[in-house]
């Protein structure tokens, strides 16, 4: 974080204009850890930045080597389609030797691969003071997560006796310090077997940007994003509840249908549902397989954000993005039986589940609520969050005052996890399956549909 982060917050001193926030009304800075930050956006082009990606490439060219990354390797050719992927790769990394981005240019793939391998490297070395206790001493001193929202793992062991490892996160919405499992922060495996077998661990939530606010955003979106879906995903394999699908032909922005006709031209059939759930955040769902081929792999991708144009572009570039990784063989993380399973998944049976769904979502009534500054989105996206009780937004600050970007995790209590191997559903999933429930035990419709 540099002294150009935290900025003034009257309007007139960071040339906000009325126009921030639908309504015209100016969002109020946001408040973390007693400094106010502002941030405008500045580059508009299938996503929303402090700077274009050119300049943020040079910015952290000069760091690769002290995070190991060694090379950003450019793997669209393995691929018919024509979206720029590449990789990022660090070899003696303890996590992800290989991080993967996408987007419209070279240079803004480049730049979300090398920025995800430097978060990533961020969190396998956090720096943050922590405090040993049990749940219950912190919650005699300390504002603390409710006990029925933490993200406890499936089968969790967690203890409320059991002395953990804390960490102090900020409350943006309470204006407060909230302790927070160490072991959902550091993804470096400092942990104990009490801690791997409580919590669920994942990177979701942790984010880089130009700006604390570029970063807090991009993160918040990813939270909700990952919220969304596995609400909808759950609900999909257990009851045959699909997600609204969208008619493609009533897509209108042209960089949306600008990859739609990519696709189209490289024969890869793209199936978009609409997941958005009671958060208010459009967040999509792109299912692509091959029109030639079976046993290829159905891919997916998935976005949120407040432009639903941005969060198509996410959902559709990931989908692309995932199908050229799993052709390159290069994800460490990823084995033999999951590429097995890919191909098992992609057959004509599965295709036409998958098709099958009826096209309902008029993609072109679809609100843009995007502001023009990171603070309005982050206002709009917390007071949707609050109209739902979930009135917690923390984060933890992870940068480093000398790189040239910052790197955030965001936690909000309550909303679902990614559905990795160690996740179980809370509250808000249950509450969403039960009318789903009830419905397919009036109409006896169950259903088999697995494609995750």
């Amino acid at each position: 974080m540099t002294a150009a982060d935290v900025t003034a917050t009257g309007a007139a001193a960071t040339g906000v204009t009325a126009t921030d926030c639908p309504g015209g009304e100016v969002a109020d800075p946001v408040v973390l850890s007693g400094a106010a930050y502002r941030a405008r956006k500045q580059f508009r082009y299938g996503t929303h930045r402090v700077v274009e990606p050119e300049e943020t490439l040079n910015g952290i060219r000069p760091h690769f080597a002290r995070v190991g990354l060694t090379r950003v390797a450019t793997i669209t050719h393995l691929d018919r389609i024509g979206i720029p992927v590449t990789l990022a790769i660090r070899p003696n990394s303890p996590t992800m030797s290989n991080s993967s981005g996408k987007g419209f240019t070279l240079a803004a793939a480049k730049t979300s691969a090398a920025m995800e391998a430097i978060e990533i490297w961020h969190a396998e070395n956090v720096r943050l003071p922590e405090i040993r206790a049990t749940y219950d001493e912190i919650a005699n001193g300390h504002h603390v997560i409710p006990r029925d929202r933490l993200a406890l793992a499936r089968n969790s062991l967690f203890n409320t006796s059991w002395p953990y490892r804390w960490t102090m996160a900020w409350d943006i919405v309470n204006q407060v310090q909230v302790p927070v499992p160490v072991a959902a922060v550091d993804l470096a495996g400092r942990r104990s077997l009490h801690e791997l077998g409580s919590f669920q661990l994942s990177s979701n939530g942790l984010a880089s940007g130009n700006h604390t606010l570029e970063a807090v955003t991009a993160a918040l979106y990813e939270v909700i994003e990952r919220d969304a879906v596995t609400c909808q995903r759950l609900a999909w394999a257990s009851f045959g509840a699909a997600p609204p699908r969208v008619r493609l032909e009533t897509i209108t922005d042209p960089l949306v249908c600008d990859l739609l006709e990519r696709f189209r031209a490289a024969r890869v059939v793209p199936v978009i549902f609409d997941c958005t759930v009671d958060t208010g955040v459009p967040v999509y769902l792109a299912i692509i397989y091959d029109e030639q081929a079976r046993q290829f792999g159905i891919y997916r991708g998935q976005g949120a954000h407040l432009d639903p144009a941005i969060a198509m572009i996410r959902a559709l570039t990931e989908a692309a993005q995932g199908r050229v990784v799993y052709i390159a063989g290069s994800r460490d993380d990823m084995f033999r039986d999951m590429f097995a399973r890919l191909k098992r998944q992609d057959d004509a049976a599965m295709i036409a589940r998958l098709t099958a769904v009826p096209e309902t979502v008029d993609a072109s009534i679809a609100l843009n609520r995007a502001t023009s500054t990171f603070e309005g989105d982050i206002q709009l996206v917390v007071q949707g969050l609050g109209r739902l009780g979930l009135d917690q937004v923390l984060v933890l600050d992870l940068s480093r005052d000398d790189f040239p970007i910052n790197v955030v995790k965001v936690i909000v209590p309550g909303l679902e996890g990614y559905m990795l191997g160690n996740y179980a559903p809370g509250p808000r999933a249950l509450s969403f399956l039960a009318p789903k429930a009830r419905a397919a035990a009036t109409t006896e419709s169950g259903c088999e549909f697995r494609y995750f």
